[in-house]
């Protein structure tokens, strides 16, 4: 399977409810490394706001904003990061990565992003990473 087998395009509000079951299988409850679990009401505002993008096979939804199931990953998704640039052209993007999720952490540096900061909240520290659109 490629990046090729995957549609990629921005999020809809019919897109919420995959969104939040591919999000709630990644929280930490669940074996996940997901941080926080955002509400059906953040991503309907941020949808307005900020480009949420989706890949979808077979119409399954197999991204997120925030994260990708775990049977899609190392699949060439990488391309929904290539898209969120040609969206955002010219901007900086700033994001966290829990620093005990060494593979994110690794998938992002050889997506071209850079680490910048570290920062603790609670007990867990967050590597912070940076790039430009």
């Amino acid at each position: 399977m490629t990046a090729a087998d995957y549609g990629i395009a921005l999020a809809t509000r019919d897109d919420i409810p995959g969104i939040l079951e591919l999000q709630e299988q990644n929280l930490p409850d669940r074996g996940g490394a997901l941080s926080v679990a955002l509400s059906h009401d953040w991503f309907e505002k941020a949808l307005v706001d900020m480009p949420i993008l989706v890949a979808r096979r077979d119409g399954a939804y197999v991204y997120g904003p925030v994260c990708v199931a775990r049977n899609e990953r190392g699949r060439g998704l990488a391309g929904l990061f290539a898209e969120l640039r040609a969206q955002l052209a010219g901007r900086e993007g700033v994001l966290f990565i829990r620093r005990d999720n060494a593979a994110s952490l690794k998938a992002h540096v050889r997506m071209g992003m850079r680490e910048v900061a570290e920062f603790t909240h609670g007990n867990t520290v967050h590597a912070v990473l940076a790039y430009e659109a």
